[in-house]
């Protein structure tokens, strides 16, 4: 436990960086989806502020899901809201994937320039960058790095595909929906789930990650929590350690994009804030992915992976206790 602490503390208090600014709201209509998920937001404690961009909505819907029973009856709608399949105009399979979109109204989906312009090709060019995406992901989170793939929906989204939908979020990147349990425990159940993403980033900061940067590494976050939650099992209450290795896996798998660099602020201007702390709608559990990147440079990226295999059976901090053993 000693080594585990060390490395922590070194994370944590490692000189500050400068903070990107985070982009702003664009003005426009979004998704039922997107409402009631700012909604649960501010509900379980999130800030309640029309500039405040939600990185990754998963924490929100799991943490939503595991206190249900709690909830106002407004939202336990809200939350019924989100955990459903979005409704979509068309589907198109692409390799091992069923992307979802509309091809007209709020969430048709567009390939945005740095300059918030829209790029020649329509809703078509964004669904296949999807698609592409989606694959290279997939093949590099379980090919090279050999976490093992999400269960089958049982044809939940029109065939055994995973699934993916394309909706008018807003100010959130995406989310991971937990939708049927496979394994059942006590705590750390395995589930099925889709994923939604945003139909164009164009509220993403800085410019150049607009569009497809932001896409990419939105998809190397977001269908790595499909493999958590699929494969290695959900821990109410630890949903920093899954938003630390998802937020690590953008840069793994898109070192040039560099969004996760506007949440480190979070980690080295609060040192005094425990290394589990997790903040609904904030970016603080964002910021410790440099404990990803820390640990994989002194021990290679694999340990990573090593914790998630001990996560099938204990808490996450005691599974990376094992995992440097």
């Amino acid at each position: 436990m000693k080594k585990l602490l060390s490395i922590i503390l070194y994370c944590i208090f490692v000189p500050a960086i400068t903070l990107v600014g985070v982009g702003r709201l664009h003005a426009q209509d979004h998704s039922q989806e997107s409402r009631s998920l700012r909604a649960l937001t501010v509900y379980l404690g999130g800030k309640d502020t029309q500039e405040g961009i939600i990185k990754c909505g998963f924490s929100t819907i799991a943490t939503a899901w595991s206190v249900r029973d709690t909830l106002r009856a407004d939202m336990k709608v809200n939350l019924d809201q989100v955990l459903q399949r979005p409704p979509t105009q068309a589907s198109i399979v692409i390799g091992s994937f069923r992307i979802h979109y509309d091809t007209v109204g709020i969430n048709t989906p567009v390939i945005l320039d740095s300059a918030r312009h829209p790029l020649p090709g329509g809703y078509r060019a964004f669904v296949d960058s999807v698609g592409a995406t989606a694959n290279y992901v997939l093949g590099y989170e379980t090919g090279v790095l050999g976490y093992l793939p999400p269960p089958p929906d049982n044809g939940a989204g029109g065939g055994n595909e995973y699934d993916i939908y394309i909706s008018n979020l807003g100010f959130s990147y995406g989310y991971t929906d937990p939708e049927t349990e496979v394994v059942h425990k006590p705590n750390g159940s395995t589930w099925t789930s889709f994923v939604v993403v945003d139909n164009d980033f164009e509220f993403v900061s800085p410019r150049r990650n607009i569009g497809l940067p932001a896409l990419r590494v939105t998809m190397a976050h977001e269908f790595h929590h499909a493999i958590q939650m699929g494969c290695y099992g959900y821990w109410s209450g630890h949903e920093y350690f899954y938003e630390i290795t998802s937020t690590w896996m953008e840069d793994v798998l898109y070192t040039d994009v560099n969004d996760y660099l506007q949440y480190l602020s979070a980690n080295f201007a609060r040192p005094e804030e425990p290394f589990t702390k997790f903040e609904m709608g904030g970016t603080i559990q964002y910021s410790r992915c440099v404990w990803g990147h820390y640990m994989s440079k002194k021990f290679g990226r694999d340990v990573m992976r090593q914790a998630w295999l001990e996560i099938q059976n204990v808490v996450p901090l005691q599974a990376m206790e094992h995992a440097l053993h």
